[in-house]
């Protein structure tokens, strides 16, 4: 357990889901939406029998010191609290009083007040509320008007502070002021002298309050927080509150999205469930969508939290957390009244209740345009001038080799490390490349990778990989993009490499894998046809077992750079008398073998990418198959679970977004406060994507398999891409035009990345279709 100011240490799972589950049974047994309606509107609004209940199941005292009768937890389990409580709506000031309150006390410098205030407070005969704003839209706590004026050895404090929760039934406040020395915080009870109330009803029948102190005469023995103390105490304080109140609302977020899923499972129109509607199945999983990126970025912010020491990061992962949760409640419960329909505009329907809930929280602390605006004043954008070579590498770093454990490196030495080594051997004259490099052009670059043996960061090292964790996978990934890298045409070692470790017998990886990793199979994937994209299913070309050899002919298309590459593996049709799922396996081919043709494709950018590939009797033997005979769609799941990741890496929108943020910096956008604002919403929304996407990451690289809900990596990160490209050609004003912008003799090309977001929503199974699998197998809606 902590005292006061050490440091949390990350929650252990099993004891989260026991303290889950115990909110859970509480919210069942000792609370009701019936209790929550019939107090609103009235005061105190809250009741002090359920707030003893939940001081006896030691909530209350979750931050608190056990020298002081509390838990001596922190605050991931007082956002586990939060999130639980949410569905039953209490209106009881839980994160107002155990977290904002609690948090400024237990971060003070004044043991004999903390030992005074606190025991009862975790007991729950103390209700404290803390008093810190004065004006509608202030987040930093030091803009502050209330002042601290010495008088005989105590203070008299003075001023307003409004939009106080939990204040209606408080035993007192902590109050901010300025005095000569700066600023402090103060213990003032209700009922002090100079201490006048008045009351604010709130959208969701809760009640804010302002508090107005005249010369309230406070002695030394009630300063919370002294000067030396007091910014950073009430810093921390507000920063956890605004976490756990972003977790407040990832609970409504989440009840309010099962709510509605059972109702679109129910509710029948024309005859059929209306979740079996395409349009309302695509609304769903975009809540879905937003509801999984909260998730994950409140579990960042937690994280961050718990482990780390510096303000800065504390306050940016605390702005992403409420920008991100208040946007997925708030779009969700809006979404929910559009699709129950005009039952919802009723008093009766628990959504309202919800997206009441929402409403108020997202206002509080700071609404979701607030902490945008915080978090770009907190987090500098790095100008993109085009990086010069000067990164110099500690001879320390450049004599690991290559058998490193790459995830025990310091995050900071890994980036200089992979920096250093990209400025060296990357090809000045490949950089930034407006299209997609061909094999020749990287050849020599990506054997200086193998030879490094950083070809594969993601395999793992028992392969011959690297096997970066998803955050030492995210730094590499950045240097790459930060210096200009193109993608060379590597199927081999983003896709077959572990299909081939999972799926290939001991002779098929002994032949193919080493080769991977050299350079020597370059590899091209064969899934599409003329009549086979989406429907993948549907695909014809055909491989007939002729003695001990298949026989394959047919035709596939769009196949990404087959021009330059020596191996392709392919789906062919082994069988026509089942579902046709049942007879199709999964083979792979030297495009060297007689029978085989390959025409390029012009794309829309006036490059050749793509290629159609011929296929007229072509003899493969029976070591090419790779799974088994027929049981191909198993494997090529796997490889499209790898492909829906892939596409959905950071890789591609950082690289626009660092475009972005070039053309920003030459033209000056950045002092026009409308582009800031759009500008900044794209940026979290693509720090939210590659959080999500780590998540994801993480479970490869641990061994795991990936589910249909992998595919919200794709429709969130490439649709953000879409958004970044779009906005970077309509600031460049006349400048979209041509679609290149020169100043200083430095060309930023705007066309190429948005081509190429066009296309990567299609390619992988179209981001359509990807929402109807997350509609039909994570949401479980009618088909």
């Amino acid at each position: 357990m902590r005292g006061p100011l050490e440091l949390e240490l990350p929650a252990d799972e099993d004891h989260i889901a026991a303290l889950r589950d115990s909110v859970v049974d509480f919210s069942t047994r000792g609370t009701d939406l019936k209790r929550v309606r019939s107090l609103r509107g009235t005061r105190p609004g809250y009741e002090r029998r359920v707030w003893t209940a939940m001081a006896d199941l030691g909530w209350l005292g979750i931050l608190i010191p056990e020298a002081y009768g509390g838990l001596g937890l922190g605050v991931t389990e007082a956002a586990t609290v939060a999130e639980a409580l949410a569905p039953a709506l209490i209106p009881e000031p839980y994160t107002a009083a155990c977290v904002l309150a609690t948090g400024a006390i237990v971060y003070g410098d004044n043991p004999e007040l903390q030992a005074r205030l606190l025991p009862d407070i975790a007991s729950g005969k103390l209700l404290p509320a803390l008093a810190w704003q004065e004006y509608f839209n202030q987040l930093d706590p030091t803009a502050v008007k209330s002042v601290a004026a010495a008088s005989d050895g105590a203070v008299e404090l003075s001023g307003t502070k409004r939009f106080v929760a939990g204040a209606t039934d408080a035993d007192g406040f902590i109050v901010s002021a300025r005095g000569t020395e700066g600023l402090a915080l103060y213990w003032i009870s209700n009922d002090a002298r100079g201490v006048r109330l008045s009351f604010e009803l709130l959208v969701d029948g809760t009640w804010g309050a302002a508090v107005e102190l005249s010369a309230v005469r406070v002695g030394a023995e009630l300063c919370v927080a002294s000067p030396g103390v007091a910014h950073a105490a009430l810093v921390r304080a507000l920063d956890e509150g605004t976490v756990v109140a972003a977790a407040e609302l990832s609970g409504i977020a989440n009840r309010t999205l099962d709510m509605t899923l059972d109702y679109l499972r129910t509710r029948k129109q024309f005859g059929k469930p209306i979740g079996s509607f395409q349009a309302l199945q695509h609304r769903a999983v975009d809540c879905y969508v937003q509801k999984e990126l909260a998730a994950a970025v409140l579990q960042h912010a937690l994280t961050t939290c718990a482990a780390s020491q510096d303000p800065v990061a504390r306050s940016a992962a605390a702005s992403r957390a409420k920008a991100r949760c208040g946007e997925a409640a708030l779009m969700i419960t809006r979404e929910a009244i559009q699709m129950h329909g005009a039952i919802a505009f009723t008093d009766d329907c628990d959504v309202g209740l919800y997206a009441k809930r929402s409403m108020q929280l997202s206002a509080w602390l700071g609404n979701g345009r607030q902490h945008m605006r915080r978090y770009a004043e907190t987090v500098p954008v790095v100008a993109a001038e085009r990086p010069r070579r000067e990164t110099i590498v500690p001879e320390r770093l450049e004599r690991l080799s290559a058998d490193t454990e790459w995830n025990a490196l310091p995050d900071e030495d890994f980036r200089i490390l992979v920096r250093g080594f990209i400025e060296a051997h990357y090809p000045e004259h490949l950089r930034y490349m407006p299209r997609r490099v061909r094999w020749e052009e990287v050849r020599e670059w990506n054997l200086k990778l193998a030879h490094r043996g950083w070809i594969a960061p993601a395999w793992p090292r028992a392969s011959g990989g690297m096997g970066l964790s998803a955050p030492k996978q995210m730094i590499y990934w950045q240097e790459l993009e930060r210096w200009g890298v193109e993608r060379a045409p590597d199927q081999g070692v983003r896709q077959l490499g572990q299909v081939l470790m999972r799926y290939g017998t001991d002779q098929q990886k002994a032949a193919y894998l080493p080769k991977i990793l050299a350079c020597e199979h370059i590899w091209c994937q064969g899934y599409s046809e003329p009549n086979a994209g989406s429907d993948l299913a549907s695909l014809t070309t055909s491989a007939t077992l002729h003695g001990d050899a298949f026989v394959i002919n047919g035709q596939k298309i769009w196949t990404s750079m087959a021009m330059d590459s020596t191996h392709i593996y392919m789906l062919c049709r082994t069988d026509t008398t089942g579902k046709k799922q049942e007879g199709i396996s999964f083979f792979v081919v030297d495009l060297k073998t007689p029978g085989i043709t390959v025409r390029p494709i012009r794309n829309i950018a006036g490059h050749d990418e793509f290629c159609e590939v011929f296929f007229e009797n072509v003899r493969v033997g029976g070591e090419n198959l790779i799974g088994g005979i027929n049981k191909g769609w198993s494997v090529a799941k796997a490889v499209l679970d790898l492909e829906r990741l892939d596409n959905g890496s950071p890789r591609r929108p950082l690289t626009a977004f660092n475009r972005l943020v070039a053309l920003a910096t030459k033209l000056g956008l950045f002092a026009d406060a409308r582009f800031v604002e759009t500008f900044t919403q794209l940026w979290l929304d693509l720090e939210d994507h590659a959080t999500l996407y780590g998540r994801f990451a993480d479970i490869v690289k641990a061994g795991g398999h990936l589910g249909p809900d992998a595919s919200i990596v794709k429709i969130w990160g490439l649709e953000a891409f879409q958004r970044v490209t779009e906005f970077a050609l309509e600031s460049g004003g006349a400048h979209g035009a041509s679609g290149t912008v020169e100043i200083d003799g430095e060309k930023i090309d705007l066309l190429a990345p948005f081509y190429l977001s066009r296309l990567v929503t299609i390619g992988g199974g179209s981001n359509e279709i990807q929402r109807n699998i997350v509609s039909k197998y994570v949401l479980r809606l009618p088909g």
